[in-house]
Order: C-alpha cells, then sequence, then structure tokens
C-alpha cells in the first residue's frame, strides 16, 4: 500500500524537472512588460519603445513598455528589481538607477545584487537649452551671468542625482558660477517651464531635447562631451565654450533583467537585442533622434558600470552635489 508514495514523489520530481528547461526553451511564451523608469518622451523612454517595436516583430508576442517614473529612476527600478525573475518584467533604464542614486541614496535595490544587465545599446551626451528669445546667446554669456546672483541664472535637470545635475556643479566649481540647478521628474517638465521662461535653460540627455530645437522654439547652447554632437554639430562642446577640463557623463540606455532570471532567456534576449542594434534602419532611426549607437553585452555592461561607479562618485563628491538620503 505504501509502495506507491515514493514512486509519486519521483514522478513529481521527474515532471518537475522536466518542466524547467521547458518553460524556458519556448520562451516567450507570452507578452513582455519592459518598464521604463522615466517619464514618457525622454531618451530612455525613446530607446525603450524603439526596441519593444522590433521585439514584438521578432517574437511575435506583444512587448509593452510601461513608465514607472520617479526618484531619478528608482521607483521603476525597484518594481524590476522585485519582479519575477522569467523574463516577462524588464527594466530598460539610464545610469542614474543603477550607478548613482543606489551610492549616494536610500534606494530599495541593489543595483550589482538584483539586476542581470543585458545590453547597453545606446548613449547620449547632455545639451543645454534655452528658449529662442532668451538673451543668452551662448553658453558663456549664460556661465558669466550666473557669476552675479541677480541674474537668478536656473538650469532645470532631470531628477536629484542625474547625470546633468552632477555636470552643472562641476561647472559651478571651476568657473565660479552660481547656477541653480532645479530637479524636475523628466525632460518634459522642464522644456515646458524652459518655453514659458520659468527657467534660464534645460539640460538633458540630446534625445530629449531634439524635437523643440527642431521646432525652432528652443535654442541649444552646448554639449557636454568630449567631441560635438553629430546631431547638433554647430553647438561647442563645454571645452571649447569655457575652456573647462570637462568631458561629461553621458547618459546611457541599457536593459535589464531581475537577478535570478534563467542564463538561456537572458541570452535569448541578448541574440535579439544585438540583431535589433545590427540593423541599418534602426541605428539611422536612433541616431536621428541625437543617440549614438553602440553594443555592450551583459558581461561588458556590468564591468562598464563598475568603472562608473567609481567616477560618479568621486565626482559627486568633488562638486559638492547634495543629494537627500
Amino acid at each position: 500500500m505504501h509502495g506507491g508514495k515514493p514512486f509519486a514523489l519521483a514522478l513529481g520530481v521527474f515532471v518537475f524537472c522536466f518542466c524547467l528547461p521547458a518553460a524556458s526553451s519556448d520562451y516567450p511564451s507570452r507578452g513582455i512588460t519592459i518598464v521604463s523608469n522615466y517619464p514618457p518622451a525622454g531618451g530612455v523612454d525613446i530607446t525603450g519603445r524603439i526596441m519593444a517595436a522590433e521585439l514584438q516583430k521578432r517574437f511575435g508576442r506583444s512587448v509593452v513598455v510601461e513608465n514607472k517614473p520617479g526618484a531619478t529612476g528608482a521607483i521603476g527600478a525597484a518594481l524590476v528589481a522585485g519582479a519575477a525573475p522569467d523574463g516577462y518584467t524588464l527594466l530598460v533604464t539610464a545610469n542614474p538607477a543603477i550607478t548613482v542614486m543606489p551610492f549616494v541614496s536610500k534606494v530599495n535595490y541593489d543595483p550589482i545584487k538584483d539586476f542581470v544587465p543585458i545590453a547597453k545599446v545606446a548613449f547620449a551626451p547632455t545639451v543645454i537649452v534655452v528658449a529662442t528669445e532668451s538673451p543668452y546667446k551662448t553658453f558663456k554669456d549664460l556661465v558669466l551671468g550666473a557669476k552675479d546672483p541677480a541674474q537668478k541664472v536656473s538650469i532645470g535637470v532631470p531628477g536629484v542625482g542625474s547625470l546633468p545635475q552632477v555636470e552643472i556643479e562641476l561647472i559651478n566649481k571651476q568657473m565660479g558660477s552660481q547656477i541653480q540647478n532645479i530637479a524636475y521628474r523628466g525632460a518634459t517638465f522642464i522644456v515646458n517651464d524652459v518655453l514659458s521662461n520659468t527657467l534660464t535653460a534645460g539640460a538633458a540627455a540630446v534625445p530629449a531635447m531634439v524635437s523643440v530645437v527642431a521646432s525652432g522654439k528652443a535654442r541649444g547652447l552646448v554639449v557636454v562631451s568630449p567631441r560635438r554632437s553629430a546631431i547638433f554639430p554647430e553647438l561647442p562642446t563645454a571645452k571649447e565654450a569655457l575652456g573647462v577640463d570637462l568631458d561629461g557623463f553621458p547618459t546611457w540606455y541599457g536593459f535589464f533583467a531581475p537577478a535570478g532570471t534563467p542564463p538561456e532567456v537572458v541570452a535569448r534576449l541578448q541574440r535579439e537585442m544585438h540583431a535589433v542594434m545590427k540593423d541599418p534602419a534602426i541605428v539611422e532611426k536612433m541616431t536621428s533622434i541625437g543617440n549614438e549607437v553602440l553594443w555592450e553585452d551583459g558581461k561588458t555592461f556590468a564591468q562598464e558600470n563598475d568603472r562608473e561607479i567609481a567616477r560618479l562618485t568621486a565626482a559627486i563628491k568633488e562638486a559638492n552635489v547634495t543629494i537627500p538620503r
């Protein structure tokens, strides 16, 4: 009478073990959600939507982007860190949520232990823009004006701990200026206040500012980069404009899965994303919005992040950037 229990147990273990690989081998068997931890219309969101559309074609499954902004990307990142590690909830993000905020503020995830890097696909430098009618014709004009507290020069940045915030504080230190950083939830809100003259200027990664400059409503002043931007070749670098030794910290765009996601699922995502980024039409689409395309697989991506963490932590300390804990 008792002989059936060991057999049933063994059969259950066999079925369980047999089913695990099958669950990964037919991935994806349902829709995928890519969480963008920044608001719509910014570089993270745009990059995520371009990738989602292409993955949907390749997988034959729904791939949707959901925006979960807040706390410079930390809210959306925490959501994905706590998601089931099955490949059906992914994160598209920029640097701050991975290489800045967790090391200077309290967040509800560990950027190293709670994620598996899939790929870095693009990057873009910071561009600083003003309304077309602004009296500041060059970035040097703006910085020199910011030495006079009466002028109350303010620049909107996409969140506390964002890369433009760090870059502007480094400029303040090197130039003796008093530009006031105003943190926003995202670049869309910055643009609105620049155009209404609530802000002197706005700073964000190039993709977030391309359309407003192209419309003629805003003017670019400078890119914070070692070289000029391909989409804004007329704009000087910060070094050209001011003579400062500042190459900046380009905003990168990359994809992550929750830690524990099966390696074969991560490998499949990586293969498909790599194929997408080799498509000349996608490269053209990415560059047309101001991204500079690159490819780093998960291993290289993780190594680069380790180096960036060290550089940014040192820069934040040097610039005395205040980030609430």
